[in-house]
């Protein structure tokens, strides 16, 4: 996900309940169709369980990512259903470098990124924001 965009990205995928289309970015040029099938569906699901809204999607996409409590609870859908935040809400470094390599193929860059960015906050949601962020703003400078 563009990250998983999310996240990171990005988050990455495109929303059933609205024009959001996150499926046309950059970062899924590097999927096998497959996998942005996969990113899609889970991206879905997460909106339809969070009640994230289209202006949070798109500011994030910015690189203006919303401090809201339904926002960062999407990101840690993401993170479960993709399985770099385990059913305790610890993210796990590796699945997560395993999820950036297949969107940015370049291991020294996605082992520089995360070893700035992973770090474990308060709560498993805090967690995923201050990382989303900081991969967005890495990879993106």
């Amino acid at each position: 996900m563009n990250g998983i965009s999310v996240f990171v990205l990005l988050l990455l995928a495109a929303v059933v309940k609205s024009d959001f289309d996150i499926s046309k970015f950059k970062e899924f040029e590097h999927m096998t169709e497959e996998q942005r099938e996969k990113a899609i569906k889970v991206f879905n699901d997460c909106m339809a369980e969070t009640g994230v809204t289209n202006e949070m999607m798109e500011k994030s996409v910015e690189g203006d990512f919303p401090d809201d409590i339904v926002f960062k609870h999407h990101l840690v859908c993401i993170g479960k259903k993709t399985g770099f935040i385990d059913e305790n809400g610890k993210h796990i470094k590796e699945k997560l470098k395993e999820k950036l390599m297949i969107i940015f193929n370049n291991e020294e860059k996605v082992d520089s990124v995360l070893s700035k960015c992973f770090m474990e906050k308060g709560t498993p949601e805090e967690t995923a924001f201050e990382l989303a962020k900081c991969c967005r703003q890495e990879f993106h400078n």
